[in-house]
């Protein structure tokens, strides 16, 4: 799905200056009555994208939580591993089984929380932010209407960033994670752990122990770091409102003047 680009910056969004007009250019008597019916009409929409991103995010919590659960599991798993013997088999996950399983697992939990921040950021974000553009736009065209975009913004950061780290923070956790899960194949924690303490070289498990985890954990690391640097392109709302307001708010004073008509 393609989005809007940026035209809002130095002209208004097109149809805007026609709105309530005839085409000799001078005030109609519906004036007041269009623009605030196109006014109010924008909140169905704001309201439509908000309840869809709180649903995404309700689906990146309970996927990020079953994901946990499904480590906590294999940990437990491995943690009572019982090898085989001649009278009895082997119970739970031998420790390499157990951390390719955590490997894929966590790769899989990520790609989840990755495609939901893309659909939430770089769809609906974006979608929101075109409606809130256009309220703006109208808000600083029309005195009219009151200026409640207005203020909320100026009143605010631009808060895309901030939304965003809803995603990015487990997103970056859960690839710290796999790197752990990547040391303890290599090496062992426990082993790890002593030899940093004691300052001498760990000693490397055979490859066959831990080299599915390192090509794993190298598909995951590329994935995640396309996807942090790719964000930084997903679009902001400053991006789409009149150059006046970025002014305004890049030097702390109150909203622009709003135009007379």
């Amino acid at each position: 799905m393609s989005m809007p680009s940026p035209l809002y910056v130095e002209t208004e969004p097109p149809g805007l200056a026609r709105l309530g007009r005839d085409p000799t250019g001078q005030d109609d008597s519906n004036l007041t009555r269009d623009v605030l019916s196109t006014y109010n009409s924008l909140r169905a929409f704001e309201s439509d994208y908000d309840k869809a991103q709180g649903q995404l995010r309700a689906i990146a919590s309970t996927w990020l939580l079953a994901g946990i659960g499904a480590v906590g599991v294999i940990l437990n798993s491995e943690l009572s591993y019982v090898p085989a013997t001649s009278t009895a088999a082997s119970q739970g996950l031998p420790a390499a089984t157990a951390s390719i399983l955590r490997q894929l697992l966590m790769f899989v939990v990520s790609l989840g929380m990755i495609s939901l921040w893309r659909l939430d950021q770089k769809v609906y974000q974006n979608l929101l932010h075109n409606v809130f553009a256009l309220g703006y736009w109208i808000e600083y065209k029309y005195p009219l209407v009151p200026p409640t975009r207005m203020l909320l913004y100026h009143g605010n950061n631009d808060i895309t960033d901030s939304l965003g780290q809803f995603y990015s923070r487990p997103v970056g956790v859960i690839l710290t994670c796999a790197v752990l899960n990547l040391l303890h194949a290599m090496f062992g924690i426990g082993d790890l752990a002593t030899a940093i303490w004691s300052w001498t070289a760990p000693s490397l498990l055979p490859q066959t122990q831990w080299l599915p985890c390192a090509a794993v954990m190298t598909l995951h690391a590329l994935h995640t770091l396309v996807t942090l640097l790719a964000s930084r392109n997903w679009g902001s709302l400053r991006d789409l409102l009149p150059i006046a307001a970025q002014q305004a708010k890049d030097k702390r004073e109150a909203p622009p003047q709003r135009s007379s008509y």
